[in-house]
């Protein structure tokens, strides 16, 4: 924080008494040298996650450092007691071992680029570390913490070998609410990727963490479709996500899906082609959804040669827009192929067959 910064902070604490400029300067230096001190007397956790640096400038707890008036009504009875146990103030930020924070299962974060990892860790060997990590205290191991934002920057460190990182310490336990404030803080800073909300939503979702995907839709406050289409992108064997991971800007939501539907119709290998020729020529979402479509075409087309169905029905909408087939082959396969539908439109036709699909489930002569 700059001098004048300090300043500012120093004149909005100075008494409201002061009348000259001279005043108010002399109080705001008081105030931040009163401030200075109590930094100097250790205003940090000083247990086992304590830097070395840290210890040694006084190896004595802090006295004083913590008041009542740092705590909200909001904060959890585990983490004020930790709070006066290792005299923290909530929301500064602090000194810690580098080796006493560890990854939390409830990461958002699942990749990790190594080329940005390495960028990072030569900026921090000349910089320093800028912005602090958050972590929560690991409550049944006294001087571990749970890593809920920095996963990046953690690594940087120690690929040079740091010894400490600057941290705030959060009240929030290990769950949903670490993992949303991970998801938060990583959307402000766009390191997290469409590929890691793929795999993270299904492990959250598996592990019944939420109870549909219409939950983590509410959570997270984003539409379902989204959620849906997002988790579609996890379906894709790793090795081609690796391919993607490292072009963010090239493979959002949008055009990650539209590989997931090739990837359906042709398969692991000439998806890794079609990666490599989005990288190559930069092609557009549009241009690759043509490429899905004349996929899915061929190989309909041979699906049609390689079986012949027994009767068709054409579909029209609004008298004579075609929209599709039902065909039936053999003695017990039915095939229905629709296109070109608005969403609200294929989402009642969808919830109707699916009714009808219910029903007849329901009978006892469905299956032979």
């Amino acid at each position: 924080m700059s001098r004048k910064l300090d300043l500012d902070r120093g004149f909005s604490k100075a008494h409201a008494g002061t009348k000259t400029a001279f005043d108010r300067f002399a109080a705001a230096e008081k105030v931040l040298g009163a401030e200075d001190d109590a930094n100097a007397r250790g205003n940090k956790p000083h247990a086992v996650a304590l830097s070395p640096a840290a210890e040694s400038a006084d190896n004595s707890p802090a006295s004083g450092t913590v008041v009542e008036a740092d705590f909200k009504d909001s904060f959890s009875p585990e983490y004020r007691a930790w709070c006066a146990r290792n005299d923290y103030k909530p929301g500064s930020v602090t000194s810690l071992s580098l080796s006493s924070v560890k990854q939390s299962p409830f990461n958002p974060r699942h990749f990790y680029r190594k080329n940005s990892i390495s960028t990072l860790a030569i900026n921090l060997s000349s910089q320093g570390q800028q912005d602090p990590i958050h972590v929560s205290p690991d409550y049944e191991k006294d001087g571990e913490f749970f890593l809920n934002d920095g996963g990046r920057r953690v690594r940087s460190l120690r690929e040079i070998q740091a010894k400490d990182v600057k941290a705030i310490i959060d009240d929030v336990p290990q769950g949903i609410k670490s993992y949303k404030l991970g998801y938060d803080l990583n959307s402000q800073h766009e390191t997290q990727t469409v590929f890691d909300d793929a795999i993270v939503w299904k492990r959250l979702l598996e592990d019944k963490h939420f109870e549909s995907q219409v939950a983590l839709a509410e959570e997270l406050s984003i539409d379902k479709s989204m959620v849906t289409m997002t988790l579609s992108i996890g379906e894709l064997p790793t090795a081609l996500i690796e391919e993607m991971v490292d072009s963010p800007q090239i493979f959002g939501a949008n055009m990650a899906y539209a590989v997931v539907k090739y990837f359906r119709t042709k398969g692991e290998k000439s998806t890794l082609a079609l990666i490599r020729r989005i990288l190559a020529e930069g092609l557009s979402v549009r241009k690759v959804n043509d490429l899905v479509r004349k996929a899915t075409d061929e190989t309909e087309g041979e699906g049609r040669q390689r079986a012949r169905y027994a009767e068709r029905v054409e579909i029209k909408f609004f008298g004579d827009v075609h929209v599709g087939d039902l065909r039936t082959y053999g003695e017990d396969r039915l095939a229905l192929d629709l296109r070109g539908l608005t969403r609200d439109v294929r989402d009642r036709v969808q919830e109707r067959i699916q009714a009808v699909l219910a029903e007849e489930g329901r009978g006892k002569d469905t299956l032979v």
